[in-house]
This record gives C-alpha cells, sequence and structure tokens, in this order.
C-alpha cells in the first residue's frame, strides 16, 4: 500500500484485499455474506448470515483515503464474515432455520409473540392488566449504547461481552395488527402463538425480577424504544438474541428445532 498525502493509506490500483488472496494469488470467488439477515452483531457492518459466493468481480473495491484504521477492520470483519460462513456451511441449513412449535394442548390459553426483526428477535408477553410488555436481549455496548466501531462489533461476536436487557410495556393486546402499531421498531415478521397462561406468568415474573435487580443500570434507548439494563449471562454469538428468544420460548412449553443462530423463523402447528 501507498500512503496518500492526507497521510491516509489507498489501495493500488489492480490488486485484490489481503483476505481475498491465497498465496499472493487472487482468489476465484468471495464468501460474502450481503443481504438482509444477519447474525446480531454482523449486521451493523451491513452483512447477512446468508451465505453466497460473489465473483470478486462484483465485489466492491476498497476507494481512495482508506484509513489504516479502517482497513484493518475492514480485514477483520471479512475474516469473520468468511469464518462464520464456512462454519454455517458444515453445520448445514439447521443453524439457519429455526421452527417454534407450540404447545399441542392448552387449558388456559394466552397469546404471545415472536418478533422477527430480521437480524435480531425479541418477545412480547402479555399481562393481566391488559397490556403487553417486550423483551429483547443483546450485546449492551453494540445494542443498548449503540456503539458499533468495527472492533467493539468484532469482539462482541468472538468472545463474551456485557449483555443487557431490554424491556418496555405498552397497549395491549397482543395481536399482529396492534404490535406494528405500538411497537417502534419494525418487525420482518411477527408471530403469535398460544401458550399456557401459567407458563407466560412465570416467564414474565422471572423476567422482570431480573430487571428489577439490574435496575441501577437501566438507561432508555429511544431508537429501539426500550429501556436497558445489565443481563447476567454475557453475550457472544453462540448466545445471542435470537437464541435467548428460543430460551424463553421453551419455558413456555414451545419447541424450538434448530440452532437459532440466526433471525430466520417458522411457526409450525404442534
Amino acid at each position: 500500500m501507498r500512503k496518500s498525502s492526507a497521510g491516509k493509506f489507498n489501495k493500488p490500483r489492480g490488486t485484490f484485499s489481503p483476505i481475498l488472496a491465497i498465496r499472493g494469488r487472487p482468489a476465484a470467488y468471495q464468501l460474502a455474506a450481503i443481504g438482509p439477515r444477519g447474525l446480531d452483531g454482523l449486521h451493523l457492518f451491513g452483512m447477512s448470515s446468508r451465505a453466497s459466493i460473489t465473483p470478486l468481480s462484483r465485489v466492491k473495491q476498497w476507494g481512495t483515503g482508506v484509513s489504516w484504521a479502517d482497513a484493518s477492520g475492514k480485514i477483520l470483519i471479512e475474516r469473520c464474515t468468511i469464518t462464520i460462513a464456512l462454519l454455517m456451511m458444515a453445520i448445514g441449513p439447521t443453524a439457519c432455520a429455526s421452527t417454534i412449535i407450540p404447545p399441542l394442548e392448552v387449558s388456559d390459553p394466552q397469546p404471545v409473540a415472536v418478533l422477527d426483526h430480521g437480524r435480531h428477535a425479541s418477545l412480547v408477553l402479555s399481562t393481566d392488566r391488559g397490556t403487553m410488555i417486550r423483551y429483547s436481549y443483546g450485546d449492551w455496548a453494540l445494542y443498548a449504547l449503540m456503539k458499533t466501531n468495527v472492533f467493539r462489533g468484532a469482539g462482541a461476536l468472538f468472545w463474551p461481552t456485557q449483555a443487557g436487557m431490554g424491556r418496555r410495556e405498552l397497549e395491549g393486546p397482543v395481536s399482529v395488527e396492534n404490535i406494528r402499531q405500538r411497537v417502534r421498531v419494525g418487525s420482518e415478521e411477527i408471530f403469535v402463538i398460544i401458550v399456557e397462561r401459567s407458563g407466560v406468568d412465570v416467564l414474565r415474573e422471572e423476567l422482570d425480577s431480573l430487571f428489577q435487580d439490574q435496575i441501577d443500570t437501566r438507561i432508555y434507548n429511544s431508537a429501539y424504544d426500550l429501556e436497558f439494563v445489565h443481563h447476567p449471562k454475557r453475550y457472544c454469538a453462540l448466545h445471542n438474541s435470537n437464541q435467548v428468544v428460543a430460551g424463553w420460548l421453551k419455558k413456555l412449553g414451545c419447541r424450538v428445532v434448530g440452532l437459532a443462530i440466526f433471525s430466520d423463523w417458522k411457526l409450525k402447528s404442534p
């Protein structure tokens, strides 16, 4: 690389990113992860969980005036993306899609909802007051504080970091129409599921107790319209919002088929 007059490193014409070269020869294809969905954290870099093979001729080249810090971050993200893409290809399609199977028999029905935001998920529980409460989980710095630099994002993916839980009580009822009207963050899909009322009460009390225990850490994020507190279980790529939501669903008596690494949800009749 040559240094520009502005003190930044420019990519020489006709060459490729270091991660795309093998022993000095340009690779034929790049494992790219660019699309509408993504692993928690990866979407902060505009990347998706759905790996595809893209010819190098179609990969956007670095422009002039790229700083060394930005260049290093790009290389790190490319390596992280390729690693995860290869891992997902090795595990198979069950790693991507998660199927929710509600309880077969419910004596005292209560609706809950899974919100698929495209890259992460959240859960909405009913209350006896006629309201609903939305709960969400994610990396504290990236999600609650919205500190989205590349190194912090890569760190959240590959080693445990402080997690946060979001909570917001909204006017009910739990229905697709009302959720779209009340929840500020958009949802690609909303799945309303009927479960046992007692299970909803137990889970809601558990999550509200956790929230109160960490109330000294509370902040409000207007972009997500959620109040966040620290969550005791640390965040990483294999313990992200989708997997936490899957765990909550299991406590409600649902089965979840799939690893729930990505926010790719389906609903199946029991």
